[in-house]
């Protein structure tokens, strides 16, 4: 599918142009109610992570959701068929929420009715809501990142362990690498990402596949974001992520594990506290993808959003 096509919300891959840029957008559409004379389901936006991971593992989790929602996945510049930007500067988490406000032009309505962001990608709703408060009515945000808030010392323990050590060293390179040691390193990794991972690694590299994941946004996206902040901070000593918290008129429901080995729990609360009205649910024994590993995560989620 193009921008040419009538149906954007039809089932299955879209693409359309960057007005004024020689960019295009890519996003998938989930749509069980594939026809133009039924009712369709509620309209649900999941932003993908900007760092090179795209869709395919949100697609492969969150097929419960399709039951309900009209699923809309989107991917950031530089991933999928998303084109990247002409210089790394333009891969940061801000510049990735204006392409969620590009998708929402292009689908020709008022304002998203629900976004959904994981990790990264909870990072680039948040902002978007933050940028665009009168366009979007309820976020979801899961194990989310706060761009300025250092996730450093959460992992920092595993650095030196044997098992993940030499995945660190390539991971945390400053060189940029191939996308098969990239991909390959971050396998290593994952163990990390769950509380049981006897349990649920198998689930989650299935979800994950084979494809390679882009070593190139990975290191863009960072130095963007990092030179973003480091810009702000100057002016002011609070990331102005957590300062435009009050700015989010959307209703939050904001999930976290206590447990998360990737991203602190102080962004939950700091996010909480800094929306108005929002609703933090706390989970334990779920690690960085609750949903995987808690059955009634998604359940969550359904009933904050219908």
């Amino acid at each position: 599918m193009t921008d040419t096509d009538k149906f954007p919300l039809q089932h299955g891959q879209h693409i359309f142009s960057v007005f004024g840029e020689k960019r295009v957008i890519e996003y998938i559409v989930h749509n069980t109610q594939n026809t133009r004379f039924t009712k369709q389901h509620p309209l649900l936006v999941v932003q993908c992570p900007g760092w090179g991971l795209a869709s395919r593992y949100l697609q492969a989790s969150l097929t419960s959701l399709a039951d309900h929602f009209t699923l809309v996945f989107l991917h950031p510049r530089g991933s999928g068929a998303s084109s990247p930007p002409d210089s790394y500067s333009e891969m940061s988490s801000w510049a990735m929420a204006d392409d969620l406000e590009r998708l929402r032009v292009h689908l020709g309505i008022v304002s998203f009715p629900a976004l959904f962001g994981h990790s990264h990608s909870g990072a680039i709703v948040l902002s978007y809501a933050e940028q665009y408060p009168e366009k979007v009515e309820r976020i979801v945000l899961v194990g989310h990142q706060l761009i300025g808030s250092n996730i450093l010392p959460q992992i920092a323990s595993f650095v030196h362990e044997p098992c993940y050590k030499s995945a660190f060293e390539v991971v945390m390179s400053p060189d940029i690498l191939t996308d098969e040691e990239f991909t390959l390193s971050l396998r290593e990794l994952l163990p990390l990402y769950l509380k049981n991972p006897k349990a649920h690694l198998p689930v989650l590299a299935e979800a994950l596949g084979e494809d390679h994941h882009s070593a190139w946004c990975y290191h863009a996206q960072n130095k963007a974001d990092r030179e973003a902040v480091q810009l702000d901070m100057e002016k002011d000593e609070i990331p102005v992520m957590i300062r435009l918290l009050s700015h989010v008129k959307a209703k939050a429901l904001i999930i976290y594990d206590k447990d998360d080995n990737i991203c602190p729990l102080k962004n939950a609360y700091t996010t909480a506290e800094g929306i108005p009205g929002s609703k933090l649910v706390v989970y334990g024994d779920c690690g960085h993808f609750p949903w995987l590993e808690k059955l009634d995560v998604l359940q969550e989620v359904k009933t904050f959003l219908l």
